[in-house]
């Protein structure tokens, strides 16, 4: 109960900041699309991509944080219920033998 509990403390933060990398490289999206004539007329392309890639490279180390929270959580409720299966069988198998 305790991983769930940190996991999904961890798990919630993450998602947020997912969020606002998503929001953050959305706007910069927005923001160059909406100004695209005077993107093209300065030739400043690559500059404004690069930005852009930085964002998602930002949103990606999250997104890749959130899901290893993720996995931890859903790893350790597998490894209690398969524990718990394989300990009741354990103790089926034994009493059955006595």
């Amino acid at each position: 109960m305790v991983v769930l509990a940190v996991s999904i403390k961890f798990s919630s933060k993450y998602e947020k900041e997912v969020g606002a990398e998503l929001a953050a490289a959305g706007t910069i999206a927005e923001e160059i699309l909406s100004s695209i004539r005077t993107v093209q007329a300065y030739g400043c392309q690559d500059k404004l991509a690069q930005l852009y890639d930085n964002n998602l490279v930002l949103l990606q180390r999250v997104k890749y944080k959130a899901r290893a929270v993720s996995a931890l959580m859903i790893g350790t409720m597998f490894f209690v219920v398969y524990a718990s299966y394989g300990l009741g069988f354990c103790k089926t198998s034994r009493s059955s033998t006595l």
